[in-house]
């Protein structure tokens, strides 16, 4: 997936956040009200999925917005073919926890969405014990690392650390969910291949056997010495 492509999602969110926030500002709309995430409320459900579009400040707003595409943007650019599993369950599982377990306070913003991103791409590297993703761990973890960790604990009462520390949780889930499925920059022909049926055959050539793939009329050798 090509970086633009990748960043063309998180980029479009959040410029829907800054067009929700200039709407209530000028129209003065307390979308809180209607859609706002409200634990274990009925109408707090509609925050499960339209909580991560409000931000309470201006400056809630920034510094949710460049993080969430670098972060959301780096899922969907290594990890191409589980990012819209990973983004759904991050999502919905974030709003869902905050909805059963934080404080009885109106939860805004895309911040543990955030904590989810970040805590995937940190966790996978680790659970795959793949040297590139790991590579990839330690960036997240030396740009972000050190504020996050802060934000999962209650340090400051206007800041929702119950949706930072489940984000995190749901990120962390879902690298060992799917900590099987390749890192797409380094997939070989066997990870591309995996699930495609196919057959295998051994010939003796010149006293070598040649290990052949056949699938889908294209033949793969692999050779393989006194096997």
């Amino acid at each position: 997936m090509k970086i633009t492509k990748s960043l063309r999602l998180p980029f479009f969110m959040v410029l829907t956040f800054w067009a929700i926030w200039l709407v209530s500002i000028y129209f003065a709309i307390d979308f809180n009200r209607y859609v706002g995430l409200f634990p274990r409320t009925i109408s707090g459900l509609f925050g499960i999925v339209f909580s991560p579009f409000l931000h309470g400040s201006f400056f809630h707003l920034l510094q949710n917005s460049v993080p969430f595409v670098i972060l959301g943007g780096m899922v969907l650019y290594f990890y191409p073919k589980i990012a819209n599993r990973v983004f759904g369950i991050i999502y919905l599982g974030t709003g869902f926890g905050v909805w059963l377990f934080a404080r009885s306070s109106y939860h805004l913003g895309a911040s543990g969405l955030v904590y989810g991103f970040a805590s995937f791409l940190f966790f996978s590297g680790l659970f795959r014990r793949n040297i590139p993703a790991m590579a990839l761990s330690a960036i997240v973890a030396i740009l972000y690392g050190s504020s996050m960790i802060e934000g999962i604990f209650p340090v400051e009462a206007h800041i929702s650390w119950e949706s930072h520390l489940i984000g995190a949780v749901t990120g962390g889930f879902s690298a060992w969910y799917y900590r099987s499925l390749g890192f797409s920059l380094f997939e070989t022909e066997e990870t591309r291949t995996e699930n495609i049926p196919y057959q295998v055959g051994f010939q003796n050539i010149e006293n070598e056997y040649i290990k052949y793939f056949f699938i889908e009329n294209k033949i793969t050798k692999n050779n393989s010495s006194n096997r």
